[in-house]
């Protein structure tokens, strides 16, 4: 049983690695700047480089976008285009996507939004889950933190312009909470900045678990 673990811990790895490396050279495996390509050929061939095909990615340096919310993905892929979302990881993978048209912009996010949901994985730490819970669901009301539930949802589903989070990567929303501190990096999280920078950096991670444990209610 251990030997398997091994196995399949080196398989996932693999490919993470190979994801990565196709990452590193996207403009290779389509012209993104072809206005006739559909954004459903370049979700399938060009996105799918680093999130898959089902916008399940592998690798938590790449958000899932399986099941996300239409019109999230449109303000990002937006702010990605016109250079407003700054964050390190966004300008390194995103920026290139200077020429998508609002066609594409929109068909991309169609289609990544009519995945099936997010699929979420428990961790070991059942207290750290249930820690997290308590204050996405109720907030520390001592602290002037409103529950997490108020904008994402009870089942951090979203809506409209406010992602799903229900099955994200724990590691990926950890570091967009820190993204968001810095809030010149991603417009449009002054909101954000003002809750989270109540929360410890403990009640950041328990949240964050907890959302990366959740499978899709709807």
């Amino acid at each position: 049983m251990k030997a398997k673990k091994i196995i399949l811990k080196i398989i996932a790895i693999v490919l993470a690695l190979l994801y990565m490396v196709a990452c590193s050279d996207l403009g290779g495996s389509r012209d993104v700047n072809n206005a006739s390509l559909s954004g459903r050929v370049l979700a399938e061939q060009v996105c799918s480089g680093c999130h898959q095909v089902t916008g399940e990615s592998i690798s938590s340096k790449y958000p899932k976008l399986a099941g996300q919310q239409k019109d999230y993905l449109i303000v990002q892929l937006s702010d990605f285009k016109s250079h407003q979302r700054k964050d390190q990881l966004g300008i390194k993978y995103m920026w290139g996507f200077t020429h998508l048209t609002t066609a594409q912009i929109d068909e991309i996010a169609t289609y990544f939004s009519e995945q099936v949901p997010m699929q979420g994985k428990g961790t070991d730490s059942e207290e750290m889950i249930a820690r997290g819970e308590k204050i996405f669901l109720w907030g520390k009301s001592e602290q002037g933190v409103i529950a997490c539930t108020a904008c994402h949802g009870k089942n951090a589903q979203g809506r409209r312009e406010i992602p799903r989070l229900a099955g994200q990567h724990s590691d990926y929303i950890i570091k967009q909470i820190e993204v968001f501190t810095k809030t010149e990096q991603r417009p449009r999280g002054a909101v954000m900045k003002e809750v989270i920078h109540l929360l410890t950096l403990d009640e950041i991670n328990a949240v964050a678990y907890y959302l990366a444990s959740l499978n899709p209610k709807n």
